[in-house]
């Protein structure tokens, strides 16, 4: 197992992002024995767990659980851009599944900053990323907006 990313070193506050930086995460491949066996646990659907039956379906094949995509989205957003972050809470997360995700399909993720707002304690501030998961063919299967509080790098007065 990789070592644990370090998160006592931030580098990027609150006052230094601005509406529309875009970070690049990398990306994410979920194999049919990941998928099934994450779904056999959290997400028991046929469509996950069952090839037979998963082949006769809408998707005509096996499929990943929204839950796990936004699993693995998550991982990179906390392996590859929260070590760098002061980031000291996660406030709220909507998911808006937009195309199946299928064994072996490699799914890029970038986040873009698009909310940045004070909050009232002087020293964080309110961020909401937008976090595309694309596949290779250009197909955006899942949005996650995460917000998050930030610490600002020189606290200001309450708003």
């Amino acid at each position: 197992m990789p070592a644990a990313p370090d998160f006592t070193r931030p580098s990027i506050f609150f006052d230094d992002l601005e509406i529309g930086r875009e970070f690049d995460l990398g990306s994410y491949t979920l194999t049919e024995a990941e998928i099934v066996a994450f779904s056999e646990v959290w997400a028991p659907h046929p469509s996950h767990v069952d090839p037979a039956w998963a082949e006769q379906s809408f998707f005509g094949g096996i499929v990943a659980p929204v839950s796990l995509s936004y699993a693995a989205c998550a991982r990179l957003v906390t392996i590859r851009l929260l070590p760098d972050l002061a980031f000291t809470a996660g406030r709220d997360v909507h998911l808006q599944p937009k195309a199946p995700v299928r064994p072996d399909q490699e799914i890029a993720v970038t986040a873009t900053v698009v909310e940045l707002e004070p909050s009232r304690r002087p020293d964080q501030g309110n961020v909401v990323l937008r976090c595309e998961n694309t596949a290779g063919d250009g197909t955006v299967v899942l949005v996650v907006r995460i917000q998050l509080m930030v610490a600002r790098r020189t606290p200001t007065q309450a708003v």
